[in-house]
């Protein structure tokens, strides 16, 4: 009965699950209906890409209000540590069990995205549906692109996976899957991808939401890149940066335009993130929309923003308040699930660690370095302190409890007629072009071409007024580390270390939390060479009865 239980289970959790992107909304919403009945015409095609759209939109939602799905791939790492609320990044092996809820969510909803996919890419070869070879590449590479990432997912966190191409139903329940090696899957990915670039569209929509043959692009280089294909990688890249749609932003623009800030700031405020708000950089954005059906969210601020009302100030009479309100100015209301290591906010000082910042990606204006007693935002003073006081945020030394750590601004934003509320409305740049140019050096330097790889990263630090390096600083650590300066909280941080042989070294060496053996009065276990992978959760091998489903090894 338990085994059946499992079956039922897993099945149940593999059917596909039809959501509503932003551009919908504005259209009639999708209906609940039969495979047979929506994938009859090129119109219920675009109904079960928009449910693929929404389902990616969940990797920034979708666990629960506290943790965002895919939190495993920055959280844990060099450069993100949790924090009390989220011990489980900082205690590997008490923790990141087979049993683990969350990764067992993880698993399940990456194989809805495969089985989503292979749906739409099957039912489109239906010949009844009308429309041209065109359309129905465009349909069958979108669907294709969605397969190949979850699938990039999935390899980066568990190794060897089962492989899917098949449309699941209650007719063909499998009970016999097996580990396919990574190089395989990988294959399959390259295959994938391939032909999204060939296939569909390279023009961005007006909001940068829409799969384009650019991003495509961009992750086929990327998956070259693990590969050890640089000299193509490099090609890719550099035909995105010369040839693609997308600018580097070098000036400040959009609604914050006449007050403080930098052009990496202007990128995250809510009415800057789209193409058509002024953004050329942002190449994927996922779109939400407050107070609509079907608009959605994301938990980045409740993930990433600092839980500021709970810092406690004492005053001269030895008692302590906790002074600070939630605003919309502060940025919302945040749970400080994860906050960066010290090593993250040391490395905007300048290249030779000596002086003070150099670097506009780590002013005011992108992290919160200190917070102001406001009389008009109702804050209680401690005694002995006066409205227009500052109080600082910790970034250079590690104090596990306290909540004046600093955070990201990126991932500020409020809803002012709910500043308390966990959701997120602000749409968000998924991949924006830094990236290419970051993935691009690291290429650059595996073929050992260092002139051009100092040059490509000198472009992104002259956008952010940091000193320019020389070849004499390049490696690939300082690549990491500019990554961390130019994509904190955005990027998967753990699979690019990962690709680096690097996730382990580095962890041990600067995640604070990890190193701090007794937070709070428990015992911090720091990661393994086992937890170079995550465990196959346990349920999923239950439910195989007709196969060994092997674990990953040290679960």
């Amino acid at each position: 009965m338990k085994n059946l239980n499992h079956i039922i289970f897993v099945c149940f959790l593999a059917i596909l699950l039809l959501g509503c992107s932003e551009s919908f909304l504005e259209e009639d919403p999708p209906h609940l209906m039969t495979a047979e009945n929506l994938y009859s015409s090129p119109v219920g095609f675009r109904q079960g890409l928009n449910g693929l759209y929404a389902q990616a939109r969940m990797e920034r939602n979708g666990w629960s209000s506290n943790t965002p799905l895919v939190s495993y791939s920055y959280a844990g790492t060099d450069i993100i540590m949790g924090t009390h609320y989220n011990i489980e990044f900082n205690r590997f092996g008490p923790e990141i069990m087979s049993s683990n809820p969350e990764i067992e969510y993880l698993w399940t909803w990456l194989y809805q995205v495969i089985n989503s996919a292979n749906t739409i890419i099957i039912r489109s070869e239906n010949p009844a549906v009308e429309w041209n070879d065109a359309e129905k590449q465009q349909v069958q590479g979108e669907a294709r692109f969605f397969r190949a990432w979850a699938y990039r997912h999935l390899v980066y966190l568990w190794g060897d996976v089962p492989r899917n191409l098949d449309e699941a139903s209650g007719s063909n329940v499998k009970t016999d899957w097996v580990r396919i090696p990574v190089a395989d899957v990988r294959a399959q990915m390259m295959e994938d991808f391939q032909f999204s670039v060939d296939n569909i569209s390279g023009d961005p929509n007006e909001r940068a939401s829409n799969i384009t043959s650019w991003m495509a692009k961009h992750y086929l280089a990327e998956l070259n890149m693990e590969l050890g294909n640089n000299a193509t990688a490099v090609s890719l890249f550099e035909d995105i940066i010369d040839n693609g749609p997308y600018q580097l932003l070098t000036a400040r623009y959009g609604v914050n335009l006449n007050s403080p800030g930098d052009v990496i700031s202007d990128m995250f405020l809510d009415g800057n993130t789209n193409r058509n708000e002024g953004n050329t950089e942002v190449m994927w954005s996922l779109q939400t929309e407050y107070n609509v059906a079907g608009g959605d969210y994301l938990w980045n601020r409740r993930m990433f923003g600092n839980r500021y009302d709970r810092i406690r100030i004492t005053g001269t009479d030895d008692e302590s308040v906790t002074p600070f309100k939630v605003t919309v100015a502060r940025g919302g209301r945040g749970t400080g699930r994860v906050g960066p290591t010290v090593h993250m906010m040391q490395l905007y000082k300048p290249v030779n660690n000596a002086g003070s910042l150099n670097d506009d990606r780590g002013s005011y204006h992108n992290w919160k370095l200190f917070y102001i007693f406001d009389e008009a935002s109702g804050d209680v003073l401690p005694a002995g302190y006066s409205y227009g006081d500052t109080i600082f945020t910790h970034t250079d030394q590690y104090i596990y409890k306290d909540a004046q750590f600093t955070h990201s601004r990126k991932h500020d934003e409020a809803i002012p007629d709910n500043i308390r509320a966990h959701q997120g409305y602000k749409d968000w740049p998924y991949l924006r072009l830094a990236e290419v140019y970051l993935l691009l050096a690291e290429a650059q330097l595996k073929e050992g071409n260092n002139a051009d790889a100092v040059s490509t990263i000198n472009i992104i630090r002259a956008r952010a007024n940091a000193d320019p390096i020389t070849e004499a600083d390049l490696n690939i650590d300082f690549i990491l580390d500019e990554r961390a300066r130019e994509l904190f909280g955005e990027s998967h941080r753990r699979y690019h270390l990962l690709r680096n042989n690097k996730w382990l070294e580095r962890t041990l060496l600067y995640n604070d939390a990890v190193n701090d053996k007794d937070p709070d009065g428990w015992n911090s276990i720091g990661p393994t060479t086992r937890d170079l992978l995550l465990p196959i959760p346990q349920s999923v091998i239950d439910a195989n009865l007709d196969a060994v489903l092997p674990q990953n090894p040290g679960y």
